[in-house]
C-alpha cells in the first residue's frame, strides 16, 4: 500500500462537518478516507472528492455494509449498490460487522468484487473465529479486517493471524476517542519525543504494520495526526507502551471475546 494511504482519515461523527473536514484533510496530503452506511456521509465525502482538486486514482476511499443489510443477506447487494451510487467508487467495501448470517452475506459480497466500481472487499469487526469460519467455507478470506486496535487493546493473536494470512488490518479508534491521552505514560513517551500523546498512538500503530484511522474535526490535529508518519518510536518506547495493554475498547462489541 502507498505510504500515502497508511494513514487515514476516519469520518465517523462528523456530521454537517463531513465536506469540510474532508477537503481540510485532502489539502494537507491525506490520500485516505474512510466511511460507511452507518455514518451517513457517503455523499458529503464523494462531493469532498470530486472537489478537492486530487486525482481519484491517487486516493482510496472506503465504506462500509450496515450490520443490519450484512444480517439480511437479501440486502446486501442492494446496500452496496447504494453506496456505490453514493461514493461513485469504492476502493474498498466491507461489512460492517459479523452479524445474523454474514457469513451468506460474504459470499454474496464476492459479487460485488466483480463491479468495475469496487476495487476489494472485505471485513469490520471480525475475530478469528469468524474468519476461521470463511476459510472453513471454501470462500476467500477478506482483504482487510478493519478492528479496534490501540496499546490498550493491541489484538495481538487477531493482528498476527490476518498478517500470517495475508488480511489486511487497519487500526479503527486508534486514539481510544481521546479517553486515554492522559495516560501518564503515554505522555511521558510523548514528551521524550516532542510529539503529542495522539501521535503516539498513531505511530505505535504504524510500527505494528497497520494501517490507521484517526478521526478529527480540527485542522491543527488533521496536520498532527499525518506528521506521525514521520515519527519513529525507539524499542523502549514500544516496550512501555506494551505494558499499556488492560483489554480497554470505545465499545464492547469491539473487544475480543477471549485471546
Amino acid at each position: 500500500m502507498p505510504a500515502a494511504h497508511r494513514i487515514g482519515l476516519g469520518t465517523y461523527q462528523l456530521g454537517s462537518r463531513t465536506y469540510e473536514v474532508c477537503r481540510t484533510a485532502l489539502d494537507l496530503g491525506y490520500r485516505h478516507l474512510d466511511t460507511a452506511a452507518l455514518y451517513r456521509n457517503e455523499a458529503e465525502v464523494a462531493r469532498a472528492v470530486a472537489d478537492g482538486g486530487v486525482s481519484r486514482e491517487e486516493l482510496f476511499v472506503v465504506s462500509k455494509i450496515l450490520a443490519q443489510d450484512v444480517a439480511v443477506p437479501a440486502r446486501v447487494l442492494p446496500a452496496a449498490r447504494e453506496s456505490v451510487e453514493r461514493l461513485g467508487r469504492v476502493d474498498l467495501l466491507l461489512l460492517h460487522a459479523p452479524a445474523g448470517d454474514w457469513l451468506r452475506a460474504w459470499e454474496l459480497l464476492q459479487e460485488v468484487a466483480t463491479w468495475p466500481e469496487v476495487g476489494a472487499v472485505g471485513v469490520s469487526n471480525f475475530d478469528i473465529p469468524h474468519l476461521e469460519t470463511v476459510v472453513a467455507s471454501g470462500l476467500p478470506l477478506p482483504a482487510w479486517n478493519q478492528i479496534e486496535v490501540s496499546p490498550f487493546l493491541p489484538r495481538t493473536a487477531l493482528v498476527q493471524w490476518c498478517q500470517h494470512h495475508g488480511v489486511r488490518v487497519a487500526a479503527h479508534s486508534p486514539l481510544v476517542k481521546g479517553r486515554r491521552l492522559d495516560h501518564p505514560v503515554l505522555k511521558e513517551v510523548a514528551a521524550q519525543n516532542e510529539v503529542t500523546p495522539a501521535q503516539v498512538l498513531i505511530a505505535w500503530s504504524l510500527a505494528q504494520g497497520l494501517v490507521v484511522l484517526p478521526r478529527s474535526s480540527q485542522p491543527a490535529h488533521l496536520a498532527e495526526n499525518l506528521q506521525a508518519r514521520q515519527m519513529a518510536l525507539t524499542d523502549q518506547d514500544l516496550l512501555r507502551l506494551a505494558a499499556l495493554e488492560d483489554g480497554f475498547a470505545t465499545h464492547p462489541q469491539h473487544a475480543p471475546a477471549a485471546e
